[in-house]
């Protein structure tokens, strides 16, 4: 039997022996513990375990050798035995002892090992030093052993220490390799103190200045330190040496994206995908940094040249579906989405898709045998949802909701959200004040959702109730006064239905601090502007939030501000823009109507 194996069965004994309240003889029982819970040691669990040794004579027989478990004594035995136990009983100051006695005497590795990791939970570390030294002089090649002994030495700030320990972990995982720099930068983004371990990698990195690896361990330490700017130093400085390497180009994009550089990534990635352009990795993250660009045509380009390139990538064929989605081009997102399915691969997304696209061209028949195939899952609860929308849409009403019912009864960790799904379909068949009268209901179930209240809040000022909206809000904002979303509905109902203008201007404001690029509160910005006079300041808001969105109701306030203000041209430009988007729009329709019939 393994030794280290044969000491965790024998201490496992002695817990239950202890726990007995029984004390073998000779061997004395540790007192209670007065450690708060959760600060015992975590129980041995050997990391590999050793071959067997067999013992070739039995005890007292001349001219034999003894086996290695014999060599083991009783005070060895006792040590590790009281260190468990004491461990286990959150004794920490009795198991640092005892295991450090035991890795003194011992010449098995596990036991300084397992000295070590107890005293550095215990947070002592001079005795974890002491344990470490002894592992590293029982398995010098322990590349675990020389990083526990780099942490120790980083710890009491001695950096020339720590550093020779990091060049033997360097040496022992293959010298100037991806793999050691890599390590070594994991433990180090770890630590407390990040000017040290900075310091420390920084050190490294001056012995091996040619080395990408090393400037890229060092880019990657630095972004976890939210240093940005030396990550990105140390990146330029190893494409210098490896241009064509991809990581670095993934990660500069990531360190420009974190600091708000988005064009300036997506203007390099691009050189990237030029030189290499066979990369498919480069040219995914590149597509994907387009998206978010909201470059979609330019982003579309790229990922069809990626299914040419990685022909049922399952990534590529779901972007692509998207994006068709996005640009209604539902014909093609119907053939991507049915390949992605016939792949067995995102085959819960394909299907929603699948009964969007068919929802979208009203064959809801089709929509329904497509949500239905949603099990549960991230889509499960939006798919069954929509199945409710199509009933109500198929003038089931009773259908619907008794779906929905089912569903809350089914997960009442959703019934929020089933109560809001409801309100909406019934809201959207004209059926607005029993939506009211249901959101009520839901209120009383949970009071303490502001998200019944928003919805109630927004409902009532369709119907004119504009006291029910204020009051709603207004509770709102007293339990989160920096909701943003709610701070925005307030200001732009005093602003559009009432002659309160300054009033909605304070909460607007204070919304687009919170949003400062919010389409929705920029517009409503603009338009508490227009109300106020300011209709230069208007202009300069509506233009940009419509600019961001396209949004029809936002092109319905731009039009009238234009149209005020004898640009009306400009204005039926506008408003046909926002038709193209949602020609139902009734604030659009409204609006169009009121100034050119």
């Amino acid at each position: 039997m393994n030794i280290f194996l044969r000491l965790t069965i024998l201490a496992s004994l002695a817990l239950l022996i202890a726990c007995a309240r029984i004390a073998a003889p000779g061997v004395a029982v540790v007192a209670e513990s007065s450690a708060p819970s959760g600060t015992s040691v975590p129980p041995i669990v050997p990391s590999q375990p050793a071959p067997s040794v067999e013992a070739r004579v039995s005890e007292g027989e001349p001219g034999k050798k003894e086996s290695p478990e014999e060599r083991y004594s009783a005070d060895l035995l006792y040590e590790v035995l009281v260190g468990e136990v004491a461990g286990q009983r959150g004794r920490l100051d009795v198991a640092v002892s005892s295991y450090l006695s035991a890795a003194r005497a011992s010449d098995d590795p596990k036991i300084a090992e397992r000295a070590t990791r107890v005293a550095i939970f215990a947070r002592d570390e001079n005795t974890a030093l002491i344990a470490a030294q002894r592992w590293i002089e029982l398995d010098p090649d322990s590349v675990e052993a020389h990083q526990a002994l780099a942490a120790l030495y980083l710890h009491k700030g001695d950096q020339e220490r720590a550093l020779s320990q990091v060049e033997r972990v360097l040496a022992l995982t293959g010298g100037e390799t991806d793999r050691g720099f890599a390590l070594i930068a994991g433990w180090l983004s770890r630590e407390p103190d990040q000017t040290a371990a900075l310091e420390l990698m920084g050190r490294v990195v001056d012995r091996y200045p040619d080395s990408p690896d090393a400037l890229l361990a060092y880019a990657q330490l630095a972004v976890r330190a939210n240093q940005p700017a030396l990550a990105l130093e140390k990146v330029e400085n190893a494409l210098k040496l490896k241009p064509e390497w991809t990581d670095l180009h993934l990660l500069r994009a990531q360190i420009r994206i974190r600091q708000g550089e988005m064009e300036q990534a997506v203007a390099e990635m691009e050189q990237a995908v030029a030189a290499n352009p066979q990369d498919t990795k480069l040219r995914l993250t590149y597509a994907r940094l387009l998206v978010e660009a909201q470059r979609l045509n330019e982003a579309r380009s790229q990922f069809e040249l990626l299914a040419q390139q990685s022909p049922g990538n399952p990534d590529v064929l779901y972007a692509l579906g998207l994006l068709a989605l996005d640009a209604k081009h539902m014909d093609d997102a119907q053939r991507y989405f049915s390949e992605l399915a016939g792949l067995g691969q995102r085959v819960d997304e394909a299907h929603y898709y699948l009964g969007r696209i068919a929802e979208d061209q009203e064959r809801f028949t089709e929509a329904r045998h497509w949500y239905a195939k949603v099990p549960q899952g991230e889509y499960y609860l939006e798919a069954q949802i929509r199945i409710a929308s199509l009933l109500a849409k198929e003038d089931n009403m009773r259908g619907a909701r008794d779906h929905l019912q089912g569903l809350r009864m089914q997960d009442p960790d959703s019934a929020v959200r089933i109560y809001l799904a409801e309100g909406e379909i019934l809201n959207e068949v004209g059926r607005s004040q029993e939506a009211m009268t249901l959101y009520s209901e839901a209120i009383l179930l949970f009071p303490d959702s502001n998200d019944l209240l928003y919805a109630r809040a927004l409902l009532a000022e369709q119907l004119d109730q504009l006291d029910v909206t204020e009051r709603d809000l207004r509770k709102v904002l007293e339990r989160d006064p920096d909701n943003a979303h709610a701070l925005n509905a307030l200001g732009y109902t005093l602003a559009d239905r009432t002659d309160r203008y300054a009033e909605a201007a304070e909460y607007i404001a204070r919304a687009l601090e919170l949003l400062p690029d919010d389409p929705a509160v920029i517009d409503s910005m603009g338009w508490v502007q227009y109300r106020l006079g300011n209709h230069e300041e208007s202009l300069k808001h509506l233009r940009r939030a419509f600019q961001m969105s396209g949004d029809a109701e936002i092109a319905a306030h731009l039009g009238e501000v234009l149209w005020v203000n004898g640009r009306r041209d400009e204005a039926r430009e506008i408003w046909a823009q926002g038709m193209k988007k949602d020609p139902k729009n009734r604030v659009l329709v409204e609006v169009m109507k009121r100034f050119n019939p």
